[in-house]
């Protein structure tokens, strides 16, 4: 019978055990170091990895990696698994969580050289270094130097040099820099957890001292050790993890079990919430912020291409799509119901190319959530299920969970309609033909 469920729509195997894919007050070490708003708890993916689903030795697949939970998880368990996130930053944290407890003892010694190395270094940072946007100048140097000790030490980036290169140590060095860059920067959060907004003058930019971000960066470091400390040093298994669309890439291989958490059609901008990630790794990777947002699921761009709805996406969207395209509100014809036409085009093409990659008789475990637009309720469980069946993949159960975590209850500012009360968080599993 299903575990913790609220709600169940559907039946699901009697031995099968869903728990909540919704995270804890008490966040695992991984979160502590680097806390993600989206995503699931590795507990969820323990309990499904080690279910009837999947069988010994399955090739795991999550087309929306994110911090990587899904191959962490699956390496610690013995799983090969494959992991895509089309932003980079997501690429490195979800690699630095690839490392093995084996290595962890040579973080520590290897923090203390990059911190030696980098009070060593004499260069001049420039005014238009994008962490100048930020930090006052010599923190932005402090940060920097580090950064560049990291490189030096670690990294041989060669001009077609990629971020699926970059090793899980190394990896695990810039986590640790993404994670104190972001905890410098705190007065800059809003009450929307994804995003940060910029500073709104010189003067306002954050200023910290040199020794106390050194400081910071060791200790972040031995939060890295303890994260990879856990699990059988001897089961992990080399996962991979890069930087591909689901839209229009899929494994070179077939794969036995998907597990994943698209986007919800929620408006979260991932791009401008990693735009600190982005300014530290500008000197090993170019990140186009606008074509990243522009490619994006869920994106608040407006695409450059009209998109006719399709059939094939089902009656739910449809009826959704025209209620937002009747709805009085302003910009309803225009921005919101092209946006909405953007999220699904994307949705349904990733569905499409994760079908085709998925072994006959394969499950793909997908968590999704309800919202809404105005008052009108988008049943994105509804509509997955309709397009998953479009591409022969098909309900094999569902359980529902009461999520109070919801965008519009934790955003002030969002309009109070019913999803202030809560959303749905639907745990949907597909068997492929």
């Amino acid at each position: 019978m299903v575990a913790c469920a609220l709600l169940c729509r559907s039946p699901v195997p009697i031995d099968l055990i869903i728990p909540s894919p919704k995270r804890r007050p008490s966040p695992d070490g991984f979160q502590q170091l680097y806390p993600y708003y989206a995503g699931f708890p590795e507990s969820f993916v323990h309990s499904l990895l080690t279910s009837s689903l999947v069988t010994p030795g399955a090739l795991i697949y999550d087309p929306w990696n994110g911090s990587g939970t899904t191959t962490a998880v699956a390496s610690r368990l013995g799983f090969p698994a494959v992991g895509f996130d089309l932003n980079p930053a997501m690429v490195i944290v979800a690699k630095a969580r690839l490392l093995p407890a084996s290595e962890g003892p040579s973080l520590g010694p290897l923090a203390r050289a990059i911190v030696k190395r980098a009070r060593a270094l004499r260069f001049w940072i420039s005014s238009d270094d994008p962490l100048s946007v930020w930090f006052k100048p010599k923190t932005a140097f402090a940060i920097r130097s580090i950064e560049r000790s990291c490189s030096e030490l670690l990294i041989d980036p060669s001009p077609e040099w990629k971020v699926e290169e970059l090793s899980s140590i190394a990896a695990s060095f810039y986590t640790s820099l993404f994670s104190i860059s972001r905890g410098m920067a705190s007065a800059f959060r809003t009450a929307n957890p994804t995003w940060m907004r910029l500073p709104k003058n010189k003067q306002e930019r954050a200023e910290v001292c040199r020794e106390e971000i050194e400081a910071r960066f060791i200790e972040a470091v031995g939060r890295s050790r303890i994260a990879a400390g856990r699990g059988n040093p001897f089961q992990h298994v080399a996962c991979e993890v890069s930087t591909n669309d689901a839209t229009s890439a899929t494994p070179s291989q077939a794969v036995d079990c998907v597990l994943t958490s698209p986007p919800y059609c929620t408006r979260i901008d991932y791009t401008a919430g990693t735009r600190i990630e982005h300014a530290l790794v500008a000197p090993l990777v170019t990140v186009n912020a606008d074509e990243l947002r522009r490619r994006m699921i869920g994106t608040t761009m407006v695409p450059k291409q009209p998109i006719p709805p399709r059939d094939e996406w089902g009656k739910n969207c449809k009826r959704f799509l025209d209620a937002v395209y009747d709805h009085p509100s302003k910009a309803s014809k225009g921005y919101y119901h092209v946006t909405h036409l953007d999220y699904f085009d994307k949705m349904f093409r990733s569905i499409t190319k994760l079908s085709s990659v998925l072994k006959s008789k394969g499950k793909a475990i997908i968590v999704v959530q309800d919202s809404y637009y105005k008052d009108v309720h988008n049943d994105l469980p509804a509509i997955i299920t309709e397009m998953a069946d479009a591409c022969d993949l098909h309900l094999d159960g569902r359980a529902d969970f009461l999520s109070l975590t919801c965008m519009s209850r934790v955003n002030s500012r969002a309009a109070a309609h019913d999803t202030r009360k809560g959303s749905t968080e639907s745990v949907l599993v597909f068997v492929k033909d």
